[in-house]
């Protein structure tokens, strides 16, 4: 009996021995080994991971953090200026390549042709044509008394309308060569002496220039409340409508009417609306986006 305890106990203890070739897994050592199922004979393959020292995986090392770039610096600038060719219409551009902002030849007063763009952006009309080409060889109506010239615009020489008898007015040069036409000129006072509008009639009621006037066409004028409604105006001492061939007003800045200029003599030509245009030959004449159009500047 003795004998089979001692057998049973070492079989016990040849059971908790490790198989041959087997190792514990030391610290810092990977361990492998295989392990038999006792029920069923197979044989598991294991194996350990590497551990460092500590016991724990060991791990690469972390990279340098790269460095942050510089902020560039930011510059000032000032207001956007208009830049030609951009494709955008900009004051004070008048067009941008193709796009004339909607106008054409017919639009700005030529009977047909092709409206062009600058390399500045302005509108160029030199391809624009017109039925009839201007006239610029008479030297009529340029301001200067010259020649066989009897008058030109303003300039009468020696001739007024009281050396040819009439009492007051304006003479009307209507040709260069031809003598000035006398219809604006007075050829007598509406009405008596008088020293001020209270000693005129109600039908001559204004006082002008010692007698009474009732301020119709071409009567004497201080301003407009001498003439006979708000549609005249008060240019050189005369009453006048805005009719063609007479003078034209010109307001100022400051409103008080107190320049005016002949509209048919060099400087401007009346266009019967009470308006005017200056003349020209060449688009050369004309200031600023202005161009020579039948021998007036004109502009859009």
């Amino acid at each position: 009996m003795r004998r089979v305890g001692v057998l049973v106990l070492l079989s016990v203890a040849a059971a908790c021995v490790p198989p041959a070739g087997s190792g514990e897994a030391t610290s810092g050592e990977s361990s492998s080994g295989s392990m038999t199922d006792a029920s069923s004979g197979a044989t598991t393959e294991t194996s350990g991971a590497e551990t460092s020292e500590t016991g724990a995986p060991e791990t690469g090392e972390t990279g340098e953090t790269g460095e942050t770039g510089e902020t560039g610096e930011t510059e000032t600038t000032g207001p956007v200026e208009p830049e030609c060719g951009n494709g955008i219409i900009e004051p004070p551009e008048q067009c941008e390549g193709d796009d004339l902002h909607g106008f054409d030849c017919v639009a700005l007063g030529f009977d047909g042709g092709t409206l062009l763009c600058s390399e500045i952006c302005s509108l160029d009309a030199a391809l624009c044509e017109t039925d009839e080409p201007p006239a610029c060889e008479d030297p009529c109506h340029d301001g200067v008394l010259a020649n066989d010239e009897t008058c030109d615009g303003i300039q009468f020489g020696d001739l007024s309308c009281e050396s040819l008898g009439f009492v007051g007015g304006s003479l009307l040069c209507e040709a260069c060569d031809q003598p000035p036409s006398t219809v604006h000129c007075i050829t007598e006072y509406d009405a008596g002496a008088c020293a001020s509008d209270d000693e005129c009639p109600g039908q001559f009621p204004h006082c002008v220039e010692g007698h009474c006037w009732d301020g119709s066409l071409a009567d004497p004028c201080v301003d407009v409340s001498d003439c006979i409604n708000d549609a005249m105006f008060c240019v050189r001492g005369q009453c006048w409508d805005g009719g063609e061939n007479q003078p034209c007003e010109i307001f100022w800045l400051d409103d008080d009417c107190s320049a005016w200029y002949e509209c048919n003599h060099g400087n401007l030509v009346c266009t019967g609306d009470g308006k005017f245009q200056y003349p020209c030959c060449t688009d050369a004449d004309c200031s600023g986006i202005y161009f020579c159009l039948d021998d007036i500047c004109n502009g859009i």
